[in-house]
């Protein structure tokens, strides 16, 4: 049996399955993320120590979990053999974007207290002429992003900017 934990908030489940591996494959520095951080780096400190492996998902993740730790952490980045998926090296813009001029920058993943969403702001307002295209689904924002995910035009699939804030 083999554990795979892709977060520290599963270190209880490892405990539970006695596993004959567990394998630790960080995909973030949850240690700087969300709330009881104390608790996420010590549940990640002990998960870093008892992996059978220990996987980062960037080089980044990797340092940090090197100054915290003296074995070998291997490094495995998200990545997509693009021409599998797509024969045209420049498909046509998907219907939700071709209204959306260029040039545009773009994020994909959870909207939430991660994302620095005044900075984005600061930039739109600097450089209006770029277009920011964020996708994702709108969760576990600070209250004080509320106002800026309005400014911004962030649409929260019908919420209010308050509603998604909650």
């Amino acid at each position: 049996l083999i554990a795979y934990i892709f977060d520290p908030e599963f270190l209880p489940f490892v405990k539970e399955l006695k596993a004959d591996y567990v394998v630790y494959h960080a995909y973030d520095l949850f240690r700087f993320m969300g709330k009881n951080l104390a608790k996420v780096e010590r549940d990640e400190n002990q998960l870093l120590d008892s992996a059978d492996l220990v996987i980062a998902t960037s080089a980044e993740t990797a340092k940090d979990f090197r100054t915290r730790t003296k074995r070998h952490i291997e490094v495995l980045g998200n990545g997509v053999d693009w021409r599998r998926f797509v024969m045209d090296p420049r498909p046509p813009d998907p219907p939700e974007l071709a209204h959306i001029p260029r040039p545009r920058i773009g994020y994909v993943g959870a909207i939430n207290e991660k994302v620095d969403l005044d900075l984005i702001l600061q930039l739109a307002r600097r450089q209006s002429s770029w277009q920011f295209v964020l996708v994702g689904p709108v969760h576990n924002v600070l209250p004080s992003d509320a106002d800026v995910l309005e400014a911004l035009g962030v649409k929260t699939a019908g919420l209010s900017a308050n509603e998604a804030a909650d």
